[in-house]
């Protein structure tokens, strides 16, 4: 992600990197605030039926075209993306004042699609190294706009047959209802990606850079990195040694912290439940033993999230086995 030079300088490539990602996140967080700003103009374009706000609304679609075009990209997809949504709002803009009303429509869902698979791509690139987790949404994301468009063209061939005219219809339908669940989505992408990109690009560059490797001038951190020297959130998600902050927002210490509690309150819960296992009468044993079953699924989930080692769970789990026969 990111133009940069050959230069073996790693530092300097890290350097450029963030410089980059912090500027896609503050635009991905404008893109988010720009279509939220469209649905409420919308909104109310619905509800008084002014002019005014269709010209609100046109001014905000160029405007979401033109802070696309300003993102940095190795291969220039973002700004493809904003050429491509630019022409497809002005050809929507021409269909709706009667020109060529055909073509120009066809010209706005082609620039369209475009526009979706070229963003798409430059999204879930940039966000590989610094939250994958997002990296894979986007992927997710377009594949679900590849099944959508797919449908499309199924309906429009179904329309021409009086057999499947109405499954046709079904199928649209059902297609306008993923395309606002789609943006919706895409929403939520915006917002996460922009801030996830913020953070890495607030990280400082750590001394030893050691860990890192250049590939196509790009600073990649190696994959051994993140189990050798690495850190797991309680989230649950695994966090290289050199990033402080995991995506849910939670610092190291807050989960090392969070994790040292529930320990506590899992020794207090095990020893409670020891003791009113030895004073237990025959008839509740049952009881008690049903509780350990509870507690035990509980411990495997503080192993999930990396609260407990598997030696501290194998050891609890052995106890309270002892306790349920």
């Amino acid at each position: 992600m990111g133009i940069f030079s050959s230069a073996p300088d790693t530092r300097e490539i890290l350097q450029r990197r963030k410089e980059d990602c912090r500027i896609v996140g503050q635009r991905m967080s404008t893109l988010f605030y720009i279509l939220v700003g469209s649905i409420i103009v919308a909104i109310l374009q619905m509800i008084l039926k002014l002019t005014l706000f269709y010209v609100v609304s046109f001014g905000l679609s160029i405007a979401f075209g033109v802070v696309t075009m300003g993102m940095p990209d190795d291969e220039d997809r973002f700004q493809k993306a904003g050429i491509y949504y630019i022409v497809s709002v002005v050809f929507s803009f021409i269909a709706n004042l009667g020109f060529i009303t055909m073509l120009a429509n066809l010209v706005a869902a082609i620039m369209g699609i475009l526009y979706i698979f070229s963003f798409v791509n430059a999204a879930s690139d940039v966000l590989t190294g610094v939250d994958d987790q997002i990296s894979i949404s986007w992927d997710w994301l377009k594949m679900a706009y590849s099944i959508l468009y797919i449908s499309l063209i199924v309906a429009v061939l179904l329309a021409f047959t009086r057999v499947l005219a109405e499954l046709a219809l079904l199928v649209i339908l059902a297609a306008a209802i993923g395309v606002i669940v789609f943006e919706i989505w895409m929403m939520v992408l915006l917002y996460k990606s922009g801030n996830a990109l913020t953070r890495f690009a607030n990280q400082p560059i750590p001394d030893d850079v050691s860990n890192v490797v250049v590939r196509n001038g790009v600073a990649v951190r190696k994959k051994q990195d993140m189990n050798a020297g690495g850190w797991q959130c309680i989230c649950g998600k695994q966090n290289p040694k050199y990033s402080h902050t995991c995506s849910c927002g939670k610092t190291m210490a807050d989960s090392e912290r969070e994790k040292a509690e529930k320990r506590a309150a899992l020794r207090n819960r095990t020893s409670s439940a020891n003791r009113a296992s030895e004073k237990t009468s025959a008839s509740s044993t049952m009881s008690e033993s049903r509780k350990n079953v509870e507690l035990l699924k509980e411990l495997k989930g503080l192993l999930d999230q990396g609260v407990i080692t598997q030696e501290e769970f194998d050891a609890k789990k052995a106890e309270l086995l002892r306790d349920i026969k």
